[in-house]
């Protein structure tokens, strides 16, 4: 992913749609507006966000993976 100031960790979730799951670094309050304008400038439209979710820490597997599943089911 192409980093963005403020953003500790994310990931993204394809289905029907882009999710992109977001942990920003402590103390930072992002702007979905500035993250929108930053997908549309960095990535290709199918690839950019439809929705985006924050988190304080990305759920991981016991091999310290992020859990896609758990992701998915949030």
């Amino acid at each position: 992913m192409v980093p963005f100031e403020g953003v500790d960790a994310g990931g993204l979730a394809a289905g029907v749609r882009v999710v992109a799951h977001i942990t920003p670094e402590a103390g930072e309050k992002l702007s979905i507006i500035a993250l929108k304008r930053f997908c549309s400038e960095n990535l290709l439209s199918y690839m950019s966000p439809d929705v985006f979710k924050f988190h304080e820490a990305l759920p991981r597997t016991s091999t310290d993976k992020v859990d896609y599943q758990t992701l998915l089911q949030s």
